[in-house]
């Protein structure tokens, strides 16, 4: 028993020793691991440092032959391959900004002038390929702005070019229709008055066609070179141009018409014709056929114009389908690229009044308030037009004996020509709410002027008229009761008989059909 005791005492000794042993052992490895691995991370560092100087090296050498691949293109006269040697150093540039450290000045100045001269004849190639009109040419130069980091600047030159462009061909066309209309004024101006100025509407209706031409062919191209979101760019920037050209022309055509005096005076005219029982001289007097002819230019520029705004909106609403929320997002709120002024650089009041919608395009313009001003303005001077010209017809009424199948007088068929003649008006403008308004006022010219001057006051006279006669039936009777005798000579008294029932029927239709009218 003693002797088992003692072994035992014996193993957990030895036990003990190899454990302390053990923690040695592995303490040891510890240190020695830890050891290991500050040199293996100070080898790797100094690996990534090695390989960092590599690249930084290799990156100068790139550049130095690079530099020379730029010259023996621009030798050569080669810009694709010039352009592309100018994106590989600043793609160097942007990788590794150290190498202003390790590059000689000399090189980097070099790739400096280098990149300045590319640029340069990068923007050349691409103003002549929009002036000749070589789509494969704005193409070609179109895939090297964004490598050399000039999209804004192309879209901006994009636009610049193609207001210039529109400014001068309107500038050009509206010269000839004023100085063409000039001549012919005063050649004839009694006769002009009288029909639509077709020359200026011709040439707003050129400016909004010139602008879809535009958009018709240059669209694909620059969505393609500088995406859908620099094509609402320039979607903003004809829009802009359009303001000012369409703008220039209706301003001509009101000057040349003297529209805002003529029409004034026709209003106030229209007035008196309502205040006066007696309007028929005023009427006389009053050249409806003038009138009518710049209703008609109104609405006429109304629908031009409203059909354009429709039209642009249309096209930007489908390139902005296609973009991402980000990138409508930035329309909406004008966070666009931070050189947007260059697309409108004559107008900075455009932006700094505009509110965006959803089409990115913006929601009021310079043109869209001068439309609605128009339109105010042709309520108004449609309204005198249908009073004066229903109390016109009125003055004028006649009823053609010579047609049996005549039903009723002149002035009806006259006022619904003038009224139908309003409607279709209005509704040609493309502008509902002035049609809206315009049928307001037919209801309200029906409903007092018309009726006052057309139903109310004949029916007075007429019914002053009638009760005299009517104070007097018995002489009608006698005329029956004492002819007898004509009667028995040979049907004379029947006839004088027959015609006096008849007068007595019409008394009564005529009382029936008064009473009912009042």
């Amino acid at each position: 028993m003693l002797r088992t005791n003692q072994r035992s005492v014996y193993d957990n000794v030895e036990l003990q020793e190899k454990i302390i042993r053990l923690e040695a052992e592995v303490s040891e490895l510890s240190q020695t691991a830890c050891s290991l691995s500050s040199r293996v991370e100070e080898l790797d560092n100094t690996k990534c440092a090695l390989q960092e100087a590599q690249d930084l090296a290799q990156s100068v050498i790139t550049m130095h032959d690079t530099i020379h691949i730029c010259k023996e293109a621009l030798a050569t006269n080669n810009i694709d391959d010039a352009a592309k040697a100018i994106a590989r150093i600043r793609e160097i540039r942007r990788m590794y900004p150290d190498i202003y450290k390790v590059c000689d000045n000399a090189s980097l100045k070099e790739a400096k002038r280098l990149e300045d001269e590319v640029c340069s004849l990068v923007r050349k190639a691409f103003d002549n390929a929009i002036i000749s009109g070589d789509k494969d040419g704005v193409s070609k130069c179109g895939r090297l702005f964004y490598p050399l980091g000039m999209t804004t600047e192309a879209v901006a030159r994009y636009v610049r070019f193609i207001r210039q462009t529109l400014a001068a061909q309107c500038k050009q066309k509206l010269s000839s229709v004023t100085a063409t209309t000039t001549t012919s004024n005063d050649a004839s101006s009694s006769s002009s008055s009288n029909v639509i100025n077709e020359k200026y509407v011709n040439t707003l209706t050129d400016v909004f066609l010139a602008v879809a031409d535009i958009i018709q062919d240059h669209q694909r191209n620059i969505e393609e070179q500088f995406g859908p979101i620099n094509f609402i760019m320039v979607l903003r920037g004809l829009q802009s141009e359009v303001d000012i050209q369409a703008i220039a022309v209706i301003k001509r055509l009101r000057e040349s018409r003297s529209i805002t005096t003529i029409m004034e005076h026709f209003q106030t005219i229209a007035d008196e014709c309502i205040d006066n029982n007696d309007a028929s001289s005023i009427v006389d007097e009053i050249d409806l056929g003038e009138k009518d002819a710049v209703i008609d230019e109104i609405c006429i520029i109304a629908q031009r114009c409203n059909q354009f705004d429709h039209y642009i909106h249309n096209i930007s609403r489908q390139v902005v389908a296609e973009l991402g929320n980000d990138d409508k997002r930035r329309l909406m709120y004008g966070e666009v690229a931070p050189d947007e002024k260059d697309y409108n650089e004559d107008h900075h009041h455009h932006k700094s009044r505009n509110t965006y919608g959803e089409d990115g395009l913006p929601i009021m313009t310079d043109l869209t308030e001068l439309v609605q001003e128009l339109m105010g303005e042709y309520v108004l001077y449609e309204r005198s037009f249908i009073i004066v010209s229903t109390i016109k017809a009125i003055h004028e009424d006649r009823i053609d004996m010579d047609d049996p199948q005549q039903m009723t007088s002149s002035v009806v068929d006259d006022v619904f020509f003038v009224l139908n003649k309003a409607i279709r008006r209005s509704l040609s403008s493309d502008d509902i709410d002035s049609a809206c308004a315009v049928m307001n006022h037919i209801v309200q010219v029906l409903s007092n002027e018309y009726k006052t001057i057309c139903l109310d006051k004949p029916l007075q006279e007429s019914k002053r008229n009638f009760s005299s006669f009517l104070a007097h039936r018995e002489y009608i009777m006698e005329a029956i009761n004492d002819d007898s005798t004509a009667a028995a000579a040979g049907g004379g008294g029947l006839n004088n008989r027959t015609k006096g029932m008849m007068l007595i029927v019409v008394d009564v239709g005529i009382e029936r059909v008064m009473a009912r009218l009042h």
